[in-house]
């Protein structure tokens, strides 16, 4: 008998080569049956052909299948081969019709068919390369990012970013005054003053008449400061040397540089006193609070009280050690302070100092209240880590306590510069409402006596430098003279500049209002003083 292998029905007959359900034809072995059964056991047949086929034989003669191992299993008993007969689903009819000797022949077939497939193995699935690509970028970008945030931080560390401020303001500037400014500012100033002066220096005094007749003069204000021109100027210093009125507005007191102090009167421009001392060059000159003593000092470190009227020296005060860059009297009017540096308290009446205040200052004011004394001073700000490490020297102004001489508070200035310059000037409003500073980065800077934070107001640029700043009697006007020759008016109301005056030829380095407000001196490195009143 032999299977179809087309539609694998058994065909009984081994002699019979068509197929009788398909009619599949296939071709008789190549030697006769009888010498197959003798060369065969019975029941052995080709898988592939169903060709008789010797037990030891390793390829079928008829169709050359290898047969090695596949008649093994065949030989196996019928209980193994049932064990491990795979379970095939048949048509009902169709196993009805076959006969049971075919069902003999299928363990046989399932047992090749099974040993010629490969057994299945267990593989791993490999992602595919873009996969991989997608995964390796996404960690590099996480590197990436981790570098960049330690480097960020590693910055901060060495740089900070907010190097230039140390202090934390007690409280912000606000503005000046609440009344509505009278000028409506312009985007540029013409300057109206004439380089000319319109009186001629006289140097010989001029006995007043019995009934002299003075000349009015409007006072100094926002609206007519455009209009201050040169009363008369005299010949001083080639240094411009400082200058004082007497509190009646009637006297103009000027060091110089041959040690002299000359009193002029306001009104002609004439010669009145000459006062000698021992100095042999002037600075610091001022009167005292009533006008009956000129005080001034000079390069002998001594500071000198003169009797206003007679012109004799009443007083000597010793304890400085350098030149006395200002002198200042207290809100008591009973104390007198004077600094070279060092800031020496005095009192008037025993000529003793009281105190003293170690800075580096040239310039200084007192509180409104009289309890402590503002000085300019220097801090060293260090940033970042050694050897990369930044130092940086910021200005402060220091307010010291007069009876304990520790410091009380400080302003601090908005600096933009890591070497903004040092505090050159200051100066309280009367009232002693706003604090006025210049130096630092070439600017104006303004603050309130109850903040510690100094704005900017007005920056002169890298042309020149702040040397003197000085309020008008009611406050309402701030002078600022500087190394340009120019004097500044500024209105304090609305913050707007009003007047520049333009008739020095030289450095200015000091102004001063009269006490009524109705005269502006100045004096300058040209060698002249100007006295300006409105035209």
């Amino acid at each position: 008998m032999w299977k179809c292998p087309a539609c694998g029905t058994v065909v009984m007959d081994p002699a019979e080569p068509t197929c009788a359900e398909c009619g599949f034809f296939f071709p008789l072995p190549a030697q006769d049956s009888a010498a197959q059964s003798a060369a065969a056991p019975m029941g052995v047949t080709c898988p592939t052909c169903h060709a008789p086929v010797g037990a030891d034989d390793e390829v079928c003669s008829n169709c050359g299948q290898y047969l090695k191992g596949i008649l093994e299993v065949a030989e196996r008993p019928a209980s193994t081969v049932e064990e491990k007969k795979p379970r095939v689903v048949r048509k009902k009819a169709e196993a009805e019709d076959r006969p049971a000797s075919a069902e003999k022949i299928r363990p046989k077939r399932a047992a090749d068919s099974s040993s010629r497939s490969p057994s299945p193995k267990t593989s791993s699935v490999k992602p595919s390369a873009a996969v991989t690509a997608w995964i390796s970028l996404m960690l590099i970008c996480l590197c990436a990012a981790g570098l960049l945030g330690a480097g960020v931080w590693a910055w901060r560390q060495v740089f900070p970013a907010e190097a230039v401020a140390t202090f934390t303001p007690l409280a912000s500037a606000t503005p000046f005054y609440t009344s509505t400014a009278t000028l409506t500012p312009t985007d540029t100033f013409t300057p109206t003053v004439t380089p000319t002066p319109t009186i001629t220096p006289t140097f010989t005094p001029v006995p007043p008449s019995a009934t002299p007749t003075l000349p009015y003069y409007e006072q100094i204000t926002s609206s007519n400061a455009s209009r201050l021109a040169p009363a008369w100027s005299i010949p001083a210093s080639t240094d411009g040397l400082q200058v004082a009125f007497s509190p009646d507005g009637q006297t103009l007191a000027a060091a110089w540089e041959d040690g002299q102090v000359r009193l002029w009167d306001v009104y002609y421009g004439t010669l009145k006193k000459t006062l000698n001392s021992a100095m042999q060059r002037g600075l610091a000159v001022t009167f005292s609070p009533n006008g009956d003593l000129v005080y001034a000092s000079g390069n002998d470190f001594i500071i000198y009280a003169f009797d206003a009227r007679t012109g004799e020296i009443a007083r000597k005060f010793f304890g400085h050690s350098g030149w006395v860059d200002k002198i200042l009297f207290h809100p008591n009017e009973q104390w007198m302070a004077s600094t070279n540096g060092s800031v020496i308290l005095w009192n008037l009446e025993t000529g003793k100092a009281l105190s003293s205040f170690s800075s580096n200052a040239t310039d200084f004011a007192f509180t409104p209240d009289g309890g402590s004394v503002v000085v300019p001073d220097m801090i060293t700000v260090q940033t970042g880590i050694a050897p990369y490490a930044l130092i940086i020297h910021h200005p402060i102004l220091r307010v010291k306590n007069i009876q304990t001489g520790k410091s009380d508070s400080f302003y601090s200035f908005g600096l933009q510069l890591a070497e903004p310059g040092i505090v050159t000037t200051l100066d309280f409003t009367p009232d002693g409402r706003y604090l006025a500073a210049g130096g630092p980065e070439n600017s104006v800077w303004i603050g309130d006596s109850y903040g510690s934070f100094m704005s900017r107001l007005y920056d002169l640029g890298v042309s020149a430098q702040i040397t003197d700043v000085e309020f008008s009697p009611d406050g309402s006007l701030l002078a600022i003279a500087s190394t340009d020759s120019v004097i500044r008016i500024f209105d304090m109301n609305s913050r707007v500049l009003v007047a520049m005056l333009e008739s020095h030829r030289d450095a200015v380095r000091y102004v001063a209002f009269s006490a009524d407000g109705r005269a502006l001196a100045s004096s300058s490195d040209d060698s002249s003083i100007i006295l300006w009143r409105i035209r």
